[in-house]
């Protein structure tokens, strides 16, 4: 059984800038958003090599934000990466990979609190003759407001 997972990093760029107008008092902070956990994982759990169908998983994360909420995710192609497919790498035989896809939706917004799904496919014919064991990827989120 091979068995697989996707760790999802979660990080935040956020852009601060105070605005004072002396004449009326007012201040204004840029707005801010965040993360409601450090980190989610992603798990396709065991594949089954005589399955007939691709493995697909789901995660759920929620953002928070604060001023105006208007807010873009962007994801890096994690640590595995090769030319134009994302990979997990055998924890133990470190010379094999898995290859996968992950989308996020939605991937920008403008309400306060948001859950985002993330979904994951690894294709049928990518894990049926791969080599035995747990296979893992770490993909980094950034929410910027």
């Amino acid at each position: 059984m091979r068995q697989c997972g996707l760790i999802l990093k979660a990080s935040f760029v956020g852009f601060c800038i105070f605005i004072i107008i002396m004449e009326t008092g007012i201040c204004i902070a840029a707005p801010s958003c965040s993360f409601r956990q450090a980190s989610a994982t992603l798990p396709f759990g065991n594949l089954d090599p005589f399955a007939t169908t691709n493995a697909t998983s789901t995660v759920t994360l929620r953002i928070s934000c604060s001023g105006n909420p208007m807010w873009f995710l962007t994801g890096d192609n994690g640590l595995y990466f090769n030319g134009s497919t994302k990979r997990m790498r055998h924890q133990t035989v470190l010379t094999e990979y898995l290859p996968y896809t992950v989308t996020f939706s939605p991937t920008t917004g403008n309400k306060f609190v948001t859950t985002i799904t993330g979904s994951g496919i690894i294709l049928n014919s990518s894990y049926i003759n791969s080599y035995v064991g747990n296979y893992l990827d770490y993909v980094t989120l950034t929410i910027t407001p």
